[in-house]
């Protein structure tokens, strides 16, 4: 199992950039966020392919009309070796995930657990434009 799970991080590893916020704060004076964050670049995190799918969801008013809109989602899973994180980093569904200048918040995690490999399995959704925050890129921790 070690053997394919080192062989996907050669040929399909990617760079990636986890983002952990330490403290969020709101400018009086602008309004802005103001974010404490540290970032763990990961070399090798697996990118698997993205699925795609519709989703159709229905809703009812209290007068009896129905309505609902289909929905397309994309959905982009990267498996990450947990030797690559620092010992003392907890993943949390705050934390960000940064690929290719996008970012991705995490929607579910897995622990695969293995005896010879441990691995997180991470789901994530790419953010919107209008959701996305300014992530401040300083200070980098080396994993």
């Amino acid at each position: 199992m070690r053997s394919l799970f080192y062989w996907l991080k050669k040929d399909y590893g990617r760079n990636i950039d986890l983002v952990h916020i330490i403290s969020s704060k709101i400018n009086t004076a602008t309004g802005e966020p103001q974010l404490e964050t540290i970032n763990y670049g990961i070399t090798r995190a697996v990118l698997l392919p993205i699925e795609l799918y519709r989703d159709f969801v229905v809703k009812m008013q209290s007068s009896g009309y129905k309505y609902g809109d289909a929905y397309d989602y994309a959905k982009t899973v990267f498996l990450i070796d947990k030797r690559d994180l620092p010992s003392t980093y907890e993943l949390t569904f705050g934390d960000y995930l940064i690929y290719l200048t996008r970012q991705y918040k995490i929607i579910k995690m897995n622990d695969l657990h293995n005896k010879s490999v441990q691995a997180i399995e991470l789901i994530v959704e790419e953010l919107p434009v209008e959701q996305r925050i300014t992530l401040d890129r300083e200070p980098r921790v080396s994993c």
